[in-house]
């Protein structure tokens, strides 16, 4: 298996608000595969407000930010007070994805806004954020940000492996 997007474990904390939906990079394929997973480096430090909802998003890339929605993962539960870590957001099954960029992101529901992403400043992409109801599902297309931040690293990034293109098998007959 094989990423894209940053794993770098950064330990500066991006906290979103509630009902925000953070689209991060672009990040680049290189070749056509079946993604099976986002990976973030979070944590949930909004002590008191319970546990809360959060999906992984794929955006295509319009005009250098976010376009169409290509892919959305089930909610996952962050439980109050969630220690740092490497958490999976996992499609339900694996999502072709052509040699493009992207932007990988998450969209919080009311909750939210404890749940924090790992970031560096400077970094190699941009935030683009925008409000959005988790209730009603992640915008598509993703529409007009509310706000772009450039040259930030975020610790989210997508696993995907690659069909193997041509397999085959052939036997022959009557010969031993």
């Amino acid at each position: 298996m094989a990423t894209f997007g940053d794993t770098t474990e950064y330990t500066s904390w991006n906290y979103n608000y509630a009902n925000s939906n953070q689209a991060y990079g672009p990040y680049t394929l290189l070749v056509a595969s079946l993604t099976s997973k986002l990976t973030v480096y979070c944590r949930n430090n909004g002590a008191g407000h319970g546990a809360c909802n959060v999906m992984g998003l794929i955006y295509a890339v319009s005009s250098g930010a976010p376009g169409a929605l290509v892919a959305a993962t089930p909610a996952i539960a962050m439980a109050d007070n969630l220690t740092s870590a490497a958490r999976d957001l996992t499609f339900t099954s694996a999502v072709s994805l052509s040699a493009a960029s992207y932007f990988l992101g998450i969209i919080g529901d009311a909750d939210s806004d404890g749940f924090g992403i790992a970031y560096a400043d400077p970094g190699t992409g941009s935030v683009v954020v925008r409000g959005d109801t988790y209730v009603g599902g992640p915008a598509d297309p993703y529409g007009t940000p509310d706000a772009t931040i450039p040259n930030l690293g975020v610790s989210i990034y997508a696993t995907y492996t690659v069909p193997v293109a041509g397999a085959y098998m052939t036997t022959r007959r009557g010969m031993w």
